[in-house]
């Protein structure tokens, strides 16, 4: 008989008791760094430990029978199983395969004690092949136990415990926010210099598009939370030192009360920090550091852990927003290439408090002047980062399509306001022209052929819409107040607005119609025909012929402004919270405070 099919000679009982130990410790160390049982999402937590264990099987297995054979010299089993143990170490740090999410890093005590864990359980893996220990009876009994305990984690996965009680009629919901980005520098809104290839692809079919969405101010802070109240600011009332009240129910609480599993991951901007009020409702509100292309990996394994739920990902990036680098929007070097922006670090920004947003911010304040060919290389700049942002969503937007997700998820993509290229005279996103406020809005629909060309709707709608008309196609009621108006009509391609307007509220307040804009402010109102004057140059507030527009136009702003403001006195958001000492520190560093400088 063949030495490796002899049972007395080849250790099975040992070679399946020792792979248990290395996939079940690989999977245990990985729960510890995922919070689903700590929170309460038992079933979710289940599905993803018995698919750490499978999945690693295969790969301990073959492994422990390469140790075994190499081992088979008695002047060899211990230089082979030390040599074995490292790729066992490896394996249970996920390093091999690589799982950037679940690799412990050695910044605290405890990851630290991983990576000791880790070692002494590599070490111990090999012993068990190498001396073949326990040997006889109390092998066999602990390699029973292994297939036992394999078989259970086998039909965990077939069984496919839920931790949602959603219909499975009802959709999946993927919303992401991509901070900061102009929808006129897209492929899909006619720009053509080629920013947003993956974009452009994943909603050029399946999709509706629509080219007068508005962000109700431009700021981060208030545009997110209008985006998940369906509220304008001034009646959710939420500010740098106040919070959500808790008579507003936000988007993830409608969807987690109807049985949806809520998850959102968002960047660590001081913005969106859970003491706003963002986090109410999502069983795990996640604060992730860095841009896409590092995030998305993680994003990934999210959605596989997801695949037997109906959830609803909120998901925000901030890789167009200025930066506090060497140049004024990071990007990689290629799509700087591409964008003819320049290559390396010769941007002038690196001097300057607070990198590139510094400088733009300096230049705001009239403290620093930027010539022509700088002011060219900054759009360009601004270009090259959102290719840089569209090639790694095209990684994640592969990802949706391979596992499968698209027939049941409805995917929308938006941004919660624009960016100032000193078209008027500024940069950054502080007036209401529409390179400020105007924003990318599109939804790719579930279970649709491939025929289905993208509609593109002209219609003026808001931020502010987007809740209502989540709850509407996921089949929810609406509680508590809202001002925003569902867009499914207009998704359906039949139906029209009841509202013909959007509201700005920002050092002043806006009116926007397809066909006009009025804007008041402390120096003078403006008005612009937007049909003969799209980039909003020549103010028609003193010209006759305009004079019944304006006079309409002002009596619709104040009675939508005041329609809100009444409504906000009802709802009273909670006081007390404020931006710490260390996170003014950090928003400082960047260029967002000093001076007379607004916090964007």
């Amino acid at each position: 008989m063949s030495p490796l099919l002899g049972a007395r000679r080849f250790p099975w009982e040992n070679l399946l008791s020792s792979t248990a130990l290395l996939v079940v410790a690989r999977a245990v160390l990985f729960a510890a760094q995922d919070p689903y049982w700590a929170r309460g999402l038992h079933a979710l937590a289940a599905n993803c430990f018995a698919r750490d264990v499978l999945g690693g099987v295969p790969i301990a297995l073959a492994g422990g029978t390469l140790l075994v054979l190499a081992s088979r010299g008695r002047s060899l089993r211990l230089l082979a199983g030390v040599a074995f143990a490292v790729p066992a170490y490896l394996f249970l740090t996920a390093r091999l395969p690589a799982d950037p999410l679940h690799v412990p890093g050695f910044h605290d005590l405890e990851a630290r004690a991983a990576h000791g864990g880790a070692a002494l359980l590599a070490l111990a893996w090999a012993g068990l092949l190498v001396f073949r220990w326990p040997r006889a009876r109390a092998a066999r009994v602990l390699a029973l136990g292994s297939c036992v305990f394999v078989l259970l984690a086998l039909g965990v996965r077939v069984s496919g415990p839920r931790t949602s009680s959603a219909p499975r009629d009802r959709p999946n919901v993927i919303l992401i926010s991509l901070d900061t980005l102009r929808a006129d520098r897209l492929g899909c809104y006619g720009y053509p210099r080629g920013t947003s290839p993956n974009i452009d692809r994943f909603f050029g079919q399946q999709s509706r598009l629509f080219r007068a969405a508005f962000a109700p101010q431009p700021f981060t802070l208030t545009s997110h939370m209008s985006l998940v109240t369906g509220l304008n600011p001034s009646a959710h009332g939420v500010g740098e030192k106040t919070t959500l009240s808790r008579g507003i129910p936000t988007l993830a609480e409608h969807l987690s009360g109807a049985g949806y599993l809520t998850l959102a991951q968002v960047d660590e901007i001081v913005w969106l920090h859970p003491r706003f009020g963002f986090a109410r409702g999502f069983q795990d509100y996640r604060r992730k550091r860095g841009n896409a292309a590092t995030r998305v990996p993680s994003v990934e394994a999210l959605l596989d852990d997801l695949e037997a739920e109906r959830f609803f990902l909120f998901l925000h990036f901030y890789d167009a927003h200025s930066d506090p680098g060497t140049r004024a929007y990071e990007s990689d070097a290629e799509d700087r290439l591409a964008m003819d922006a320049q290559p390396g670090d010769e941007f002038r920004a690196g001097a300057e408090l607070g990198g590139g947003t510094g400088l733009l911010w300096a230049a705001n304040q009239g403290e620093r002047v930027l010539t022509e060919a700088e002011r060219v290389e900054i759009g360009r700049q601004y270009d090259a980062s959102v290719r840089t942002l569209d090639r790694a969503l095209g990684r994640l937007f592969d990802h949706l399509a391979d596992r499968g997700l698209l027939e049941d998820t409805l995917v929308i993509l938006l941004s919660d306001h624009g960016e100032e290229l000193f078209e008027h005279g500024k940069w950054l996103h502080t007036q209401l022209y529409d390179e400020s406020v105007r924003v990318p809005l599109l939804f790719r629909m579930p279970g649709r052929g491939p025929g289905l060309a993208p509609e593109e709707r002209e219609e003026v709608v808001s931020l502010v819409d987007v809740m209502p008309t989540v709850l509407e196609l996921c089949g929810i009621g609406a509680r508590g107040p809202l001002q925003g108006e569902s867009l499914v009509p207009l998704l359906d391609g039949a139906g029209d607005r009841r509202h013909s307007h959007v509201l700005f509220e920002w050092e002043g307040l806006g009116l926007r119609t397809r066909e006009w804009k009025l804007l008041t402010r402390a120096d003078g109102d403006r008005l612009y025909g937007l049909r003969a004057d799209p980039e909003e140059r020549t103010n028609l507030v003193a010209a006759p012929e305009a004079h019944g527009e304006l006079t309409l136009l002002r009596d619709e702003l104040r009675a939508e402004s005041a329609r809100s403001q009444a409504l906000g006195a009802t709802l009273r958001p909670s006081a007390g919270t404020e931006v710490s000492a260390d996170e003014r520190e950090t928003l400082r560093a960047l260029g967002y405070v000093g001076g007379d400088r607004k916090d964007p």
